[in-house]
């Protein structure tokens, strides 16, 4: 007889990301990638962002708002 499944278990993995939006850092903890948004010239342009909750990633996107520097060409 196999182990029971453990449907609580099942259900989240099919509700949260999927594996290419989910990495570990240093230490083993998730971070998640979120899309950012901005207009130029009339047009919806979008960039990315890891961070460990949505309100990581908020507290993120104020961080660049103030101090976002161009770094050169990757």
């Amino acid at each position: 007889m196999s182990d029971p499944v453990n449907l609580a278990a099942e259900r989240d993995k099919r509700n949260g990301p999927d594996g290419e939006h989910v990495k570990k850092d240093d230490f083993g903890r998730p971070m998640f990638r979120y899309l950012i948004a901005y207009e130029m010239g009339g047009d919806e342009w979008g960039a990315e962002v890891w961070a460990y909750s949505m309100e990581d990633a908020a507290k993120r996107v104020d961080a660049m708002r103030s101090t976002v520097a161009l770094k050169g060409q990757a």
